[in-house]
């Protein structure tokens, strides 16, 4: 999600400059209709810029003082450009007269058009970078239970405060410059606007590009070493903190696998084994009670016959 966020403020902020460019041409800036669309392509795209930058310090902030990564990508994508889309048509609905009338090609004349693009963007530019600093205060003790992640956003957090404090100074400095102040002898703080405008795509690519560790590297294409008790997942789409904390149970080798099953199918013989022991012990002793059975039973039968034969005897005595 921070990548998605990163890719869109600085396409945004790219082709802000682009068409700032372009607008330095005569023939846009005396034509009122190529005067009006590259006002707006400006406003829009720097409007966005700003929103994104905000997007990113605000999930950055809900990582470290809460511990909520990821899956709020989409809604930041439509809350930036919907964002800069209101304050254009809000603009654009408002001073109609006047919009794409300045010499410079930069939204209109009047301070009043300028102003709904200026206090938006010096607000987002302001709370970036307050979240910045506390997400840099708060990197001694994060909810991220994992060090690696520490690992990760830390560089995060420190290039994101020196961008947002750069882009601060930009729209700092632009509000004096594009703003005319007739009764008040000012500054002509234009220049200084330009110089840090011009160099802004430099310091971006250098603090948050490539200070990210995870951008290097899949860059220069090595691979992470991988901790037995980590789990291979992107932390970046992550609902929540605690599906990113859970610690995995190491992986078990081949070798200590088969020798499991091994024992185990042991252990099953064995028990297999004894059970037929059991058995044919439980059956000679049931066929061992029976012939005891059996005999009692003949020598009971043997006793009475005898018994007979005497009664037999007496009474032929008697008789004779």
């Amino acid at each position: 999600m921070f990548h998605f966020l990163r890719f869109n403020s600085g396409l945004c902020y790219f082709f802000a400059l682009l068409f700032m460019f372009i607008a330095q041409s005569d023939n846009i800036r005396s034509d009122r209709h190529n005067n009006i669309a590259f006002s707006a392509l400006q406003q829009i795209t720097f409007q966005a810029a700003g929103m994104f930058f905000l997007s990113e310090s605000f999930a950055l902030f809900r990582a470290v003082t809460s511990g909520v990564l990821g899956g709020k990508g989409s809604s930041y994508a439509f809350f930036s450009y919907g964002t800069s889309l209101i304050l254009f048509g809000l603009t654009l609905y408002l001073y109609p007269e006047d919009y794409g009338r300045d010499p410079r090609a930069f939204i209109g004349w009047e301070n009043d058009t300028k102003r709904p693009f200026f206090f938006s963007i010096c607000i987002c530019s302001g709370l970036c970078l307050l979240l910045s600093l506390i997400v840099v205060i708060n990197m001694t003790t994060p909810k991220l239970r994992r060090e690696y992640l520490v690992d990760q956003f830390t560089p995060i957090g420190h290039g994101m405060t020196l961008t947002a404090t750069i882009f601060a100074m930009i729209w700092g400095f632009a509000y004096p410059a594009f703003m005319r102040h007739p009764d008040i002898e000012i500054l002509n703080f234009y220049p200084i606007f330009v110089v840090l405008n011009s160099w802004f795509g430099v310091i971006f690519v250098f603090a948050l590009i490539l200070g990210s560790k995870r951008f290097r590297m899949i860059v220069l294409c090595k691979e992470r070493r991988k901790n037995p008790y980590e789990v291979d997942e992107d932390f970046s789409d992550t609902e929540d903190a605690e599906a990113a904390c859970v610690v995995a149970q190491p992986e078990v080798d081949e070798s200590q696998a088969d020798g499991g099953e091994e024992g185990a199918a042991s252990t099953a013989d064995s028990v297999t084994s004894g059970e037929v022991s059991d058995s044919e012990d439980s059956l000679d002793n049931d066929s061992t009670a029976d012939g005891t059975t059996t005999s009692d039973e003949t020598s009971d039968g043997s006793d009475s016959d005898e018994d007979e034969d005497e009664e037999e005897e007496d009474d032929d005595k008697v008789t004779v």
